[in-house]
């Protein structure tokens, strides 16, 4: 990291007087005990002295600048020697090499390039001494002091800007009362043994402030760390912590993996994360204060104590404000005599640490004995338990000022593989999970208030019945699943569920019933469920529940279940959300007053992969009032006996569809839309803008498609009618650009056309259109088709020309129609087109034809009185409406009898 960064530390640090000598010297280099007797340095201020622990020789203020190396002491076995009050600049300052414990080393002021004191093999006393890199930057292997070998006790040295502070290898060092500073590791043990570290300050460490690897029996003892980027790290080692404190680091405060550590005594306040235990370490963690560690807006809800992979035991600890107390994860641990306080939750033992559980006593969270081994009747967490209650009881958890908390991240109560477990009549509040439950059977949640939680009410991956619960939170934001679902069969029956953020989400393999709940006013969605086709069939049924006001009524994600009897109302998007594949049964539901779609296909497929679109069975539906359309589909599905009445659409649907005894009526827009195929069947659309627009095949039989604002049935591609009243439009009766076969259509009454035709071949027969300005009009319109163009196959709607038919190369064959009436033509056609419209009654208003020429002899002829659906009478005709019609107006042009 850039000197430059450290702004803020250094200018601590230009505030410590250095000491100066003002006396220069050449570097210096003393090579075995004889050259300091002779004084071959020219070094020595007391040259007669006699090398002995009181009378050592001294080297002192000399001001030493060069490029190499300032002073070097090597391979002294039985002089002693003191080297202080100097001022070494150079590459390297001061190296001591195999001198044993002859050296001391105190009171210098050493300015380094790469090294500021080297001691190898060595063991002085080094104390007092002002140790700086010259750097701007922390270049790689630059060291404040460096130990390899030997014993060596460092006291009361300052150090900074170096890669390394202090880094002992291979050695037992006695480390004390040094400050190091602004550097990238600050103190760095590796393969040591036997070494200490006491009463040490290490701070704004851009790694850690104190790495452990490969050591055996450290003893970190009385330290201060604090303003870095990770306090101690351990890796491989064994170690003993008392007394330290590990401070306002930006990552973890203690980290260690694959290591026996032992803690005891030791305050971790401010951090990221407290300390974080991993991948096979033993610990003994007792009477160490947890403080603040961890970061509420942070996106991973740290600890003030994490063990992964770990075992041991954490007894008598304090762990106050920190966003998880104690979290285990893969480890078991004997978890004794602790306090947690105020955080926002207390503990987190999940289902791979239950193991953990047997061994909990005397744990208290915010005031409650979590595992009742000192008041059994406040008992929390239940593991391989049979018929216990938990009933009539205020369960509230600690609440701090920026947040809630909760007794277990998991739930408040936590149930494993328990079974016969009853949680009654009681109230939860201020819990961010109330009951969470897995691997567990006849759980049973009832009679409950859950009030201020903030995630789940009830979370559950087991066998669980949820009954007649209170779920109303009204918190800012709203984040609450009443209940969550991952797992296990899961009844939910007869619950009020208000003003939170999901009422009941099922996931995964979760089935079951969610029947009679009342569910409103939530701000995602009444219900998520979801599904995966990746684990076959998951069987949820939802039956007979109100779902009101809500953002969605419901989301279905990957669903396969059945939706039936329940209303969907007044929700302020979609009643009904269907995504990914969802392929739900939908029956005698009520959808109605949403603002949105009544039930909206958001899976954002496309038609040309359509097997990855939502689909449905919707059967004895009701769509009214939906601001958009009653349904909105897009991979198909099948219908019978729905009504959509008084929506923007009635049914929008792509795919294949089928449509049986449905009624689409009074819609502002279209009845039925639809971009694939579509086959109605014995319905009624009336009443609404357009009635039937199909962009695909259409096939529709025994259907009503009248009195609509515009068309009765228009469709582009090819369609066969049969049976079809499209009667008293205000525009066209049907309107159809593709292929075509009508039998059997009544198409009277209409303003404009009562059957419009362009495309390429007409079959027609038995149809009634009069009464209309134009009985039939032939066009080329949009599709810019030639109707001379000979046809020489049959038609390609599968039915072959009828019998007695003189030319079938005619792209238009009308038989047995009664065309009576109509204001202007009979038959009009605005391009030449071949024309057999034999047989037909043509009765007298009106003419027959309009001018086109229609090649061929009796194309047109007034020889035939048929009477597929109206009584006639000479010229005159009586009418009747057939009784599925709803409109009370008599068709236009009808003449009384």
């Amino acid at each position: 990291m850039a000197l430059l960064a450290l702004t803020g530390g250094l200018g601590s640090l230009a505030e410590i007087t250095r000491g100066t000598a003002d006396e220069p010297h050449a570097p210096i280099t003393i090579d075995g005990d004889g050259e300091l007797r002779t004084n071959a340095c020219a070094c020595i201020r007391n040259p007669g002295a006699s090398g002995t622990p009181t009378d050592p020789f001294i080297i002192e203020d000399w001001r030493i600048q060069t490029s190499g190396t300032a002073m070097v002491i090597q391979n002294i076995a039985d002089e002693h020697f003191i080297v202080r009050d100097n001022q070494l600049e150079g590459d390297a300052g001061l190296v001591l090499s195999n001198t044993g414990d002859r050296g001391t080393v105190v009171d210098n002021v050493i300015d380094f390039a790469s090294t500021g004191i080297d001691l190898e093999n060595s063991s002085p006393f080094v104390a007092g001494n002002d140790v700086r890199g010259t750097n701007t930057a922390y270049d790689d292997g630059t060291l404040g002091i460096g130990i390899d070998g030997g014993s060596p006790t460092l006291d009361d040295n300052f150090v900074t800007l170096a890669q390394h502070g202090i880094w002992a290898q291979s050695s037992s060092p006695e480390i004390s009362n040094n400050n190091v500073t602004a550097v990238y590791d600050g103190i760095r043990l590796s393969e040591a043994t036997q070494a200490r570290l006491v009463n040490n300050n290490v701070s704004l460490a851009d790694r850690w402030g104190v790495h452990v690897e490969d050591s055996a029996h450290a003893r970190l003892i009385s330290n201060s760390i604090s303003e870095g980027m990770g306090g101690i790290v351990v890796d491989s080692a064994k170690l003993y912590m008392q007394d330290n404190e590990v401070t306002n680091q930006k990552r973890d405060a203690i980290a260690f993996e694959r290591s026996t550590v032992q803690m005891f005594r030791n305050t971790i306040a401010n951090n990221w994360r407290g300390a974080f235990g991993s991948t096979n370490s033993e610990v003994l963690i007792k009477d160490n204060v947890f403080r603040d560690n961890g970061d509420e807006a942070g996106p991973n809800n740290n600890e003030g104590l994490r063990l992964e992979g770990s075992e041991g035991r954490v007894v008598n600890n304090t762990l106050v404000g920190n966003d998880v107390g104690i979290r285990l994860s893969h480890s078991i641990i004997t978890l004794e005599d602790n306090v947690l306080n105020d955080n926002r939750w207390g503990m987190s033992v999940p289902y791979d640490s239950k193991g953990s559980i047997p061994l909990m006593q005397g744990n208290f969270i915010d005031g409650v004995n979590v595992d009742g081994t000192v008041n059994p009747d406040e008992q929390r967490i239940f593991y391989e338990e049979v018929g216990v209650n938990v009933t009539d009881e205020e369960i509230v958890a600690g609440q701090r000022d920026d947040g809630f908390g909760s007794l277990f991240l998991q739930g408040s109560v936590v149930v494993y593989d328990s079974k016969d477990v009853t949680i009654e009549n009681n109230t939860f509040q201020y819990n961010d999970v109330g009951v969470h439950v897995e691997q567990s059977a006849f759980v049973r949640v009832r009679d409950n208030a859950f009030l201020s939680n903030n995630e789940a009410v009830v979370s559950v991956d087991s066998r669980t019945f949820v009954k007649d619960n209170i779920c109303d939170i009204e918190i800012d934001p709203p984040e609450t699943v009443c209940v969550e679902a991952d797992g296990g069969f899961v009844t939910v029956r007869a619950n009020v569920f208000a003003h939170v953020a999901v009422g009941a989400e099922f996931r995964g393999g979760a089935e079951g019933v969610i029947v009679d709940n009342s569910i409103r006013s939530t701000t995602e969605a009444g219900l998520v469920l979801k599904g995966s086709f990746d684990q076959g069939r998951h069987d949820v049924e939802v039956l007979n529940n109100d779902i009101e006001s809500n953002l969605v009524g419901a989301v279905l994600v990957h669903f396969q279940g059945t939706i039936e009897a329940n209303t969907f109302a007044e929700n302020d998007k979609a009643g009904v959300h269907l995504d990914k594949r969802t392929d739900a049964r939908f029956e005698g539901n009520v959808i109605v007053d949403n603002s949105g779609d009544g039930i909206a296909d958001v899976s954002g497929c496309h038609h040309t992969y359509r097997t990855q679109c939502a689909t449905g069975v919707f059967v004895d539906n009701r769509f009214e009032g939906n601001a958009e359309a009653g349904v909105h589909l897009k991979g198909g599905g099948s219908f019978e006996s729905d009504v959509f009445v008084r929506n923007e659409i009635g049914a929008d649907v792509d795919g294949r569809v089928e449509m049986t005894n449905v009624n689409a009526s009074k819609n502002a827009g279209t009845g039925i839309h639809a971009e694939g195929s579509l086959t109605l069947e014995e319905s009624v659309v009336v009443d609404n803008e357009i009635g039937v627009d199909v962009a695909g095949e259409l096939h529709a039989e025994d259907v009503r498609a009248s009195f609509n604002d515009e068309t009765g049935i228009q469709a582009t591609g090819t369609t066969r009618l049969e049976t079809v009243f499209a009667r008293n439009n205000s525009e066209d009766g049907v309107n159809l650009r593709g292929e075509a076969r009508v039998e059997e259509g009544n198409f009277s009454g209409n303003g404009e056309a009562g059957m419009r035709l362009g495309g390429t071949l007409f079959i027609v027969e038995d149809c009634e259109a009069s009464f209309n300005a134009d009985g039939v009009v032939v066009v080329s319109g949009d599709v810019d088709v030639d109707l001379q163009v000979p046809v020489p196959e049959p038609p390609s709607v599968g039915v072959p020309q009828p019998p007695g038919d003189d030319d079938d190369d005619d792209p238009l064959w009308m038989h047995e129609c009664d065309i009576v009436g109509n204001e202007d033509f009979g038959l009009r056609a605005n391009v030449e087109a071949r024309v057999n419209a034999t047989h037909n009654f043509w009765g007298k208003q009106g003419p027959v034809v309009d001018t086109p020429v229609f090649p061929g002899d009796n194309t047109v002829s007034s020889n035939a009185r048929v009477t597929p659906f109206y009584e006639t009478r000479d010229h005159e005709i009586l009418c009747t409406i057939p009784a599925t019609e709803t409109s009370a107006d008599t068709p236009k042009g009808c003449l009384e009898a």
